[in-house]
Formats: structure tokens, sequence, C-alpha cells
């Protein structure tokens, strides 16, 4: 059958032709196939989003930056830890490692100028609360805390 036999659009089956007054379907216009496409339609959607509702998210947390031109004064904070004094960052130090924390993240060096990695950390300092070590002072304390503690003690 040639193009030019086809006349009216029929929108229930494509397409009659002019010589023979039967209706003929194209594959691509007839609506007996539309519940093939949109069963592949479906399942293609089904697909797509099963693979984004697995799809995971990872957050890369960087590596410290932190380096220490020397070793760096630390404090006993308590038996086989210390940290480093009066630094904006709580570093940590168990065994001559230096430890310390982006988050829920651990990073370690084994030497003050840097070269941080990902690591898991002693139980001892896992358990201290985040904070309460930043800027602490030989003798006790944040800057803070030392200056109140001065006044009270007179």
């Amino acid at each position: 059958m040639r193009r030019e036999d086809f006349t009216a659009t029929d929108a229930s089956h494509g397409l009659t032709t002019q010589s023979e007054g039967r209706k003929k379907c194209l594959p691509f216009m007839c609506t007996r196939h539309v519940p093939v496409t949109m069963r592949t339609l479906i399942l293609s959607s089904l697909t797509l989003f099963s693979s984004l509702a697995s799809a995971q998210i990872v957050v890369q947390i960087p590596a410290p930056t932190i380096v220490f031109p020397a070793p760096p004064p630390v404090v006993v904070v308590q038996p086989g830890v210390e940290v480093v004094e009066d630094n904006d960052d709580e570093i940590f130090v168990v065994d001559h490692v230096y430890w310390v924390r982006r988050g829920d993240v651990w990073f370690y060096s084994r030497d003050h100028r840097g070269g941080w990695v990902r690591g898991n950390p002693p139980g001892s300092i896992v358990r201290l609360p985040p904070g309460q070590y930043k800027h602490w002072k030989h003798g006790g304390g944040p800057p803070g805390q030392q200056k109140q503690k001065g006044k009270r003690g007179r």
C-alpha cells in the first residue's frame, strides 16, 4: 500500500484507505498498541524510580589541614589522653598520635606537620563530649573558666 492511498485519520485505529474502504492501522498511530506503550512506559518509570530509590548519597568530609611547625604544647586531661593547649581545634594526643573530630568523623596524624587520615579513634576520646577541651589551658580549663576559678578562690 502506498502513502497516497491513505486519506483520513481514524482516532481509534489509525488511517483508512481510499481503494479498499477498510481501516488500516499503522503501529505508531494505532490505539490498540497504546496499552503496550503505556505498559512499557509504566515499567520504565518503575525501573527508573526503583533505581533512584536505591541511590545513596555520600558526603565526603575533607581531611583537616592542621599543621604545627613544631610539636605543640599539650595538657593532660585524663590518664593517657592529652589535648593541644589553647587551640581552635580540639586535638587530642593518645599514644603519640594526634586525633581530631569533624562531626562524627575522626582523623589522625602520627606527625605534628599534618598528613591526616580518617580512622577509628580510641574509646577514651570517643566518649568525650565535643568541644569540652577546645581552647583548654594548663591549669584546668578554657580561658574564661580559669578567670572565674581565680575569682572564686580569692
